[in-house]
C-alpha cells in the first residue's frame, strides 16, 4: 500500500477516505489497478470542489455582480417578434412584471412578489392555451388538406 497524503486544497479532507478505499481496491485486485490515474482524478475533483466551495462560501468575492449584469439586459423579448405586435406588447408586459417581481423580492415585499408571480403564471397558462388552439386548428386543416387554412 502507498502511504496516504494529506492535500491542503481539500479543506474537508475528502480525499483521505477515498484514497484509502482506492488503496484497498488495488490490493484486492492484486495491485493491477492504475492508482496514479485514479489519484490524479480525485485531486482534480478535490481542486474543483474547493474552488466551488470558495465561490459559494465567500459572498464578498462573487464570480460576477448579479445586479450589474441584470442592468445590461434590455429586454427578455426574443428579437424575432416585430415591435408593435400583440406578442411584443405581451412580452414587454411580462418583462415589466418580472422586473416588479424582482424588485418586490429585493424589498422583501413578498405579498406583491407572490401576486406578480401568480400573474406571470396565469399569462403563461393563457399563452400555452392559445398555442394549443392554433396547433389544433392547423392539424385540423392539415387533416382536411386545406392549404389555405394551414397558411392562415
Amino acid at each position: 500500500q502507498q502511504p496516504q497524503q494529506q492535500f491542503p486544497m481539500d479543506p474537508q479532507n475528502r480525499l483521505s477516505s477515498s484514497s484509502s478505499s482506492q488503496n484497498d481496491n488495488t490490493t484486492q485486485n492484486g495491485g493491477t489497478g492504475d492508482t496514479t490515474d485514479a489519484l490524479n482524478k480525485r485531486i482534480r475533483l478535490a481542486k474543483a470542489q474547493a474552488e466551488i466551495d470558495r465561490i459559494l462560501n465567500n459572498p464578498c468575492d462573487p464570480p460576477f455582480d448579479f445586479e450589474k449584469e441584470m442592468k445590461k439586459v434590455v429586454s427578455i423579448s426574443p428579437p424575432l417578434i416585430p415591435e408593435g405586435s400583440t406578442e411584443f406588447e405581451l412580452e414587454e408586459q411580462v418583462s415589466q412584471m418580472e422586473e416588479d417581481l424582482y424588485s418586490a423580492v429585493k424589498a422583501q415585499d413578498f405579498t406583491t412578489a407572490a401576486q406578480r408571480q401568480g400573474e406571470i403564471s396565469q399569462l403563461h397558462v393563457d399563452d400555452c392555451g392559445l398555442v394549443l388552439q392554433v396547433n389544433s386548428a392547423f392539424y385540423k386543416a392539415f387533416s382536411n388538406k386545406d392549404i389555405q387554412e394551414m397558411e392562415r
